[in-house]
């Protein structure tokens, strides 16, 4: 049986910016003037003096007792790069900010256990994101991380297949000792825990453990839609092999369809228009720390606006975000941090290694979740180029041979000329011209009809768009940066896209303001952005209303109704 011990709450930290602490041992010997903080939660709000910092922050606990166990060490997301050790041994390191990783102990039992983690937030020029992205890079423990003992016989890589008809195909394997002698139990529970299908399997022997395969059907299943999200959850058990109670995995599954057809996005065969706001991880209280009650209020204000899709911008979300949106009928656009990839970092390819096992590890955590119908691969990349072609067409190819029931975008600048569109199921298109430009809004639409006419066979997503206003800033005249340009800018916007009915639907940017970057970037410097804030949120960073939010909600709820 799984065990784990919770390690949130009290730590101690040290920032390191010598980077003198792995010569000194710290991992064993922890240096004074270490000061206590609470974890998760970003270091830049820990000490005014590291709010800006980049670099090395230490970190510090002492678990007093310990269960006998094989234990492992795992976290949901620390920015950027970590490494642990636990008693002076090294553990491990794990770069990838927005991603799990795990760390075995090298001992069945310890105790008292002292970890010691290393974290650093530094981004380059090759790491995803790459350094320039323009949202506050964030450093330290800023989701879960527990302690969690397994049992001999471990499930791993289990797999699922929900066709709309109710077969359902449960597959993995067991790794570890007694793998041999096991046996693998299944149940699909209904939203009530009443079991509706049952299934048993002996595994048998393969390279990389013992696999398995179950199969049968579920009559008359419910579907999964943002009208009625029919959640079932999957409980997959080792038995016997000499355990009392064996491993045991939960996975939410959810009976649902996605395909493209012509200028269309069908859910369950029928057409769906996509009326989407994005989502950045930030408040000011807590930073991109992963709060379990903030993701659910900013979720049920998307709902409340007439909402149907978020866009996860620009990273991994906390996977809990992923649970909340298959529970509350949320569509998902979920992107890796492939952003502002220049020509020649995308001619790399050792930058498309790592954007493939970004992806790999994404799809790992998150391909049980239902909610998410669209894979954003890139945002605002160099994809006018052959590199970018070349990058898209391989990133694409293994995306769709490892998930090819969900369709695939990127968020383009440009309608004309994009060498990648010919590769997306979904064109995505970012368009800020009524903003950046004081271009007429009658443009927006012009350009959505220029890139229908380039492929008039591909369903468009307009995947960004918005204006910014200072909370409270209000004008008669609806001078720009107030809150009535704004409401003004996004009717005139929704309207452009409704009356077209091959773009799919929208995703505005954004649903709360958010802390912009810390550093000057090619685009942006602070004094663009009042309060070093990017401005476009329908609320502001604290999640109160603007004038826009009630004009997007009134203009979204009658687009539902048509």
């Amino acid at each position: 049986m799984t065990m784990t011990l919770l390690l949130e709450g009290l730590w101690d930290f040290c920032p390191d910016p010598d980077e003198r602490g792995q010569a000194d041992g710290w991992a064993t010997r922890w240096p004074e003037g270490r000061r206590p903080c609470v974890l998760p939660l970003p270091w830049n709000l820990m000490d005014p003096a590291l709010f800006k910092y980049e670099g090395i922050v230490w970190f510090f606990r002492t678990v007093p007792s310990l269960p006998e166990g094989e234990w492992w060490i795992a976290g949901d997301g620390v920015n950027h790069r970590v490494t642990a050790w636990a008693n002076g041994v090294l553990l491990g390191s794990h770069e990838g900010g927005y991603l799990p990783f795990e760390f075995a102990l090298p001992h069945r039992a310890m105790a008292p256990l002292r970890l010691a983690l290393a974290v650093d937030n530094r981004l380059g020029p090759k790491t995803l994101p790459p350094a320039g992205a323009d949202w506050f890079n964030w450093g330290g423990v800023v989701r879960r991380l527990c302690l969690r003992a397994r049992p001999a016989g471990r499930l791993a890589d289990v797999r699922r297949g929900t066709p709309l008809s109710g077969a359902l195909r449960v597959e993995g394997r067991v790794v570890g000792r007694d793998a041999e002698t096991c046996r693998v139990e299944a149940r699909l529970l209904d939203a009530d825990g009443a079991s509706v299908w049952e299934g048993q399997a002996s595994p048998r022997g393969g390279a990389d453990g013992q696999g398995f395969s179950l199969s049968g059907t579920v009559a008359r299943p419910r579907l999964w839609s943002p009208d009625q999200p029919a959640m079932y959850t999957l409980v997959v058990r080792v038995a016997g092999g000499g355990e009392t109670e064996g491993d045991v995995q939960t996975l939410p599954i959810g009976f649902r369809e996605v395909r493209a057809e012509g200028c269309r996005i069908l859910l369950n065969g029928q057409p769906i228009r996509l009326r989407g706001i994005s989502r950045h991880e930030a408040h000011p209280h807590v930073g991109n720390a992963g709060i379990d009650q903030l993701a659910f209020a900013d979720l049920l204000l998307l709902k409340r606006a007439g909402a149907n899709l978020v866009r996860l911008a620009h990273y991994p979300h906390d996977p809990h975000v992923l649970d909340l949106a298959d529970r509350l009928g949320v569509l998902v656009f979920a992107e890796l941090p492939t952003v502002w990839l220049g020509e020649e970092q995308m001619a790399d390819p050792e930058v498309l290694a790592r954007a493939v096992a970004t992806f790999d590890a994404l799809w790992q955590r998150d391909r049980h979740h239902p909610s998410i119908i669209l894979w954003g691969l890139l945002a605002e990349c160099a994809t006018q180029t052959e590199a970018g072609e070349r990058f898209f067409a391989a990133l694409t190819a293994h995306v769709r041979q490892r998930d090819p029931g969900r369709l695939i975008t990127q968020a383009s600048e440009t309608p004309d000329g994009d060498r990648c569109f010919q590769y997306a199921d979904v064109l995505g298109l970012n368009y800020f011209h009524g903003w950046y430009a004081d271009a007429p809004i009658a443009e927006y639409g012009e350009a959505l009809d220029r890139l229908h006419a380039n492929f008039p066979d591909k369903p468009i997503l307009l995947s960004s768009h918005g204006a910014d206003a200072i909370a409270g800033f209000r004008s008669f005249h609806a001078v720009k940066w107030s809150e009535e340009a704004q409401a003004t800018y996004h009717a005139a916007v929704i309207a452009e896209v409704r009356r077209r009915p091959f773009v799919a639907g929208q995703a505005i940017w954004l649903l709360a303001d958010y802390q912009g970057p810390a550093w000057r970037t090619a685009r942006f410097t602070p004094l663009q952005r009042p309060k070093e804030q990017n401005n476009k949120g329908l609320l502001d960073e604290y999640r109160r209303p603007k004038l826009a939010y009630d004009r997007v909600q009134a203009l979204y709820r009658a687009w539902a109704d048509e």
